[in-house]
Formats: C-alpha cells, structure tokens, sequence
C-alpha cells in the first residue's frame, strides 16, 4: 500500500520516470533539470500510466511499503541555506552534522522547483517569494521532521567580497568560481568543494576575523535568525572544529518530474523528504 498522503493533487496529464540524483544537473537559472532517462531500462512502468490517483504512485519510486522517517531517529545541527542571486533563489539547501556520529556532515539539496507538499501547487522558489525565510525553513522543518537550528540568506555579493580572503580551490587543474557556487552545474566534484570551503571557513583567521567584519559591512547581503554575537560564535566554532572537512557528503532530494496543471514541478518521494538528512549523515 502507498504512505499516507496529506493532501492529493489535482490529476496530472503526464508523469516522467524517476531519474538517479547522479544524471541531474542544474539549470542556467538554478532549478534542477532532467536528463532525458532511458525508458526501455525503467522498471517501474506502471509508473508512467496514466492514474485518477496518481501521486501515490509517485511517492513510491523507493519500492518500500513501510515508509521510514530515518531522519526522526537523528538530533542533528541543521543549518538551511538560501542562495540569492540577482534577486532569485537559486540554491536551497539544508546542512546537517551528526555530533553523535564523529561530527559526519553532508547537505541535502532541494531544487528550487520543488512541488510545495501539502499544499496549492506552487514551487519552493515561489513559496519563498510569498512567505520569506522563515516560514520556507518551518515548511522544510516539518516534511523533513528535522529541528532546524538557523537559516542564512546569502547574496551572491557576499561570496564576491569573501573570495579574496579565501584559499583557492582547485579541481582538475582549474581555480573554482566561488561566486557562481549557486548556479554551477551539479557534478561528483561538488563534495570535494563543499569540503574545500567548509576548511576555509573554518579557519580561525577566517571565522573570528574576516567573517564577522564581512557580515558586518555587508549586512545588505545576508539574512539570518542567528545570533551574531562573540559568545555565539564561539559555540558554534567549538562544534565547526570538531567536522570533518576531508567528506562532506552531498545529495539532491530524490524524486521526478511530474506535470501538473500544465507546469513542471520535482516531485520527491516521501521517502526522500524523511530520511535524505539521515543518509548524508549515517
């Protein structure tokens, strides 16, 4: 039987399989496109039917009857990021560490066009728009049953003034564009630079020194519910020393694109929404 289902959808006019987060990549204009998938090899034909109930069937590309909520069994640090550029969210994303499990961390990243669950039909990026920050982080708090601790808005601009105090990153002999993180193409190398630039920012001279000077100039680019104080960053230094800056696993929550009402929307599984913080952090 399919999990339970909060609110159904209206009827969908067509449903694409589901594609491995592996052949995704990332628009010019920051939401997640698909790979054209091969249809002969998708086993999950019934999938692709046309249905009166079809979102049921999209919430099992798992296979699993009994849906788990991994990320529940977790008291993780989570940390949710929104990345703005030119005034458009391009990047959503939630970072996690598991304190309880050698201070592993990873972030699971939520395409921008997201279905919102549970509700009208309407695109992360848009309900972001309509609501703001903090209402967007109470949605993503409670499909994904996680706490999370803060968000922070960062512009594009911000990575511009940090850049410079930054070592470079380098992958396969070409320096990394830190400022176009938001926009760049998804590849296996991205753990590598999420890696890279967690070290960085960790860095004392670079945590207490040019990071809460940059904030503090450039407050225009960064939104946040926490607190910018010396005590506070302090805390939280204790626990960015303690990850480790060598793995940070990096995932896409996984689901499909699906059509409905004329528009395209990513659909994960429910699945995915419960238990990806789990599997980047285990």
């Amino acid at each position: 039987s399919s999990p339970p289902v909060e609110t159904p959808y209206p009827a969908m006019e067509k449903e694409a399989p589901e594609v491995p987060p592996e052949d995704n990549r990332v628009s010019g204009d920051g939401s997640l496109t698909r790979l054209e998938a091969d249809k002969n090899s998708y086993q999950g034909s019934a999938v692709q039917e046309r249905t009166r109930n079809p979102i049921n069937k999209a919430f099992e590309a798992d296979g699993q009857a009994l849906l788990e909520h991994g990320n529940k069994s977790l008291s993780n640090y989570n940390i949710m990021f929104f990345g703005i550029e030119d005034q458009k969210l391009q990047m959503l994303t939630v970072y996690s560490i598991n304190q309880r499990n050698n201070w592993k961390s990873g972030t699971v990243f939520i395409p921008t066009d997201t279905l919102v669950p549970g509700g009208k039909n309407l695109h992360m990026a848009d309900y972001f728009y309509q609501n703001g920050p903090e209402k967007a982080k109470k949605l993503v708090e409670k499909v994904m049953e996680i706490d999370i601790n803060y968000y922070v808005m960062v512009d594009r601009n911000l990575l511009l003034e940090m850049e410079p105090y930054l070592d470079p990153i380098y992958i396969s002999g070409e320096k990394v564009n830190i400022p176009q993180l938001f926009t760049k193409e998804i590849t296996p190398d991205d753990e590598i630079i999420l890696a890279s630039l967690l070290k960085n920012l960790t860095n004392p001279s670079i945590y207490f020194g040019v990071l809460p000077k940059l904030i503090l100039a450039c407050k225009q680019y960064i939104k946040t519910d926490f607190q910018l104080n010396w005590t506070s960053l302090w805390v939280h230094y204790q626990i960015a020393k303690n990850i480790d800056t060598s793995s940070v696993t990096k995932k896409i929550l996984s689901g499909r694109y699906l059509t409905i009402e004329n528009q395209r929307y990513w659909v994960p599984t429910q699945h995915a929404w419960k238990n990806m913080i789990y599997e980047v952090t285990k």
